[in-house]
């Protein structure tokens, strides 16, 4: 094989090209995922902080909202009554979310989290593939070295009857 120059392209030479060239897109895609996480990462610092602030603005405007309804409530009734009211109907907001939050925390334990069961079924999935694929490898082969033998392409496999093989035991013979 000549390569555009002219002289001859050996095929360690193909070989050793394509290692290279393998490494560069590997190289490639490398920095390429790194670049999209850095970008990742900046944009969700930034939406963090934002939400962050956004939280902090909110517990400011529940007080303001809690204050409004004490405000209202004495209207009705004398100041001291309308922060307990509004205290007994935040107290019951609290613990009805309570309840829900431990009933969501104590449903997720049904959930197993088992990594390793995962990690041994991966193994034991590739290591019959490798069986398999080694079982191909020889049945591919055998066929090529039973079509190189007699000349005609392999059709498969027949089974006859099986022999009648006799042992041959304490040195006798089957003669």
């Amino acid at each position: 094989m000549e390569s555009m120059d002219g002289q001859q392209t050996t095929i360690g030479m193909l070989i050793n090209k394509a290692s290279q060239q393998i490494s560069t897109l590997v190289r490639g895609e490398f920095d390429f995922a790194q670049a999209n996480l850095k970008a990742k990462v900046k944009k969700l610092g930034l939406g963090g902080v934002l939400l962050a602030v956004v939280v902090v603005l909110g517990v400011f405007l529940l007080n303001l909202l809690l204050f409004a309804a004490v405000a209202g409530f004495a209207v009705i009734v004398p100041w001291w009554a309308a922060f307990l009211i509004v205290s007994a109907i935040v107290l019951v907001v609290m613990a009805v979310l309570a309840l829900i939050g431990v009933a969501k925390i104590k449903a997720s334990s049904q959930h197993k989290v088992n990594p390793k069961e995962g990690f041994q079924k991966d193994a034991e999935a590739v290591k019959s593939g490798i069986q398999a694929s080694r079982a191909q490898d020889i049945a591919d082969s055998l066929r090529e070295s039973v079509q190189d033998q007699t000349g005609a392409p392999f059709t498969g496999v027949t089974f006859a009857e099986p022999a009648n093989f006799s042992t041959v035991e304490d040195g006798e013979s089957n003669e």
